[in-house]
């Protein structure tokens, strides 16, 4: 992969993460809107991550890296997420929103394992 390609992730992983931290529970409206929309970015930009490594790599590649599945699992729960936010009322299923968004901080440990210094 390109130095360029993975500084840019590691940038989206790192502001992704900023985002995730700024929800809380007496959010305004427009607050929580802005952070939504955050979410969607982040959601395909991590989502164009997996498949442009898909492609890249080609898949069998790909799968061999336990870290590459482990980040695929967490794309899928953010489409998951992301799907789920669409379809269903959100006051009543807050609780499971907020479980798969705290999975998505998992995304964290991938630059603790490229970036020692970290």
């Amino acid at each position: 992969m390109s130095v360029t390609f993975n500084f840019l992730i590691y940038c989206f992983i790192i502001a992704n993460t900023i985002t995730l931290a700024m929800y809380r529970f007496d959010q305004s409206d427009s607050q929580a809107r802005l952070l939504e929309i955050c979410d969607i970015i982040f959601v395909w930009v991590f989502t164009a991550e997996l498949i442009a490594k898909l492609i890249g790599l080609g898949a069998k590649v790909y799968c061999r890296d336990k870290f590459n599945l482990f980040d695929g699992l967490i794309v899928v729960i953010s489409l998951v997420d992301f799907t789920l936010s669409l379809t269903i009322d959100m006051d009543s299923a807050a609780g499971i929103m907020s479980a798969m968004r705290a999975l998505r901080l998992l995304r964290v440990i991938k630059l603790a394992r490229h970036w020692t210094a970290f």
